[in-house]
């Protein structure tokens, strides 16, 4: 299937990948910033 191969390039994924260790690292070292940011973030 061709639209597989273009659907979610690796570009894309590795952006994914980056933003997924960038808040893992960040929950990990920064608990309780991190929390707090998530709790009282603006959905805008």
């Amino acid at each position: 299937d061709k639209f597989s191969g273009y659907g979610f390039n690796k570009s894309h994924s590795v952006a994914y990948a980056y933003v997924s260790y960038q808040t893992a690292w960040l929950k990990v070292h920064y608990p309780a910033a991190f929390m707090a940011f998530c709790a009282f973030r603006d959905d805008d």
